[in-house]
């Protein structure tokens, strides 16, 4: 009995055995498993981070190309302000101009029409002068001939 009694020891070991090293290599494919798995994750974390990277150099030149933009739209903003300005003033000189044309013109008539009577006085003189010098021409004659 005693050796019955070893015998069935043994076989239970011998399972046990079994079970443990069955048990081991269940546990190792498991851990080659995760270790897949964890390998996985860190290329896919290695790749989060490349593209968070890549993102960051995106987002830094887009804030550089805003900011530019934004100081190119204030630099045109003051030169339109100017620009209106600038027409402002021109228009003051178009308006001042074009009264001073007005009162050149308006100036220009009353002169133009003194002008004609004066031309029209001196014609009158002119006809008087000559009138007068025949008459002298023809008293001088006369007297000449009495």
């Amino acid at each position: 009995m005693a050796m019955n009694s070893i015998k069935t020891k043994m076989m239970s070991m011998v399972q046990e055995k079994e079970y443990a090293k069955t048990r081991l290599e269940e546990a190792e494919r498991e851990a080659d498993e995760y270790k897949e798995k964890i390998k996985a994750s860190e290329e896919e974390h290695q790749s989060l981070l490349k593209k968070i990277n890549q993102a960051d150099l995106e987002f830094d030149k887009a804030s550089e190309e805003l900011s530019t933009n934004i100081t190119k739209l204030e630099e045109a903003h003051k030169a339109s302000a100017n620009s209106e300005l600038e027409v402002g003033g021109l228009q003051r000189r178009i308006n001042l101009t074009e009264t001073e044309l007005e009162q050149m013109e308006s100036r220009l008539k009353e002169v133009s029409a003194q002008l004609t009577i004066a031309s029209h006085n001196s014609d009158e003189s002119e006809k008087g002068r000559k009138t007068f010098e025949a008459s002298g021409i023809e008293d001088d004659e006369k007297n000449k001939q009495s």
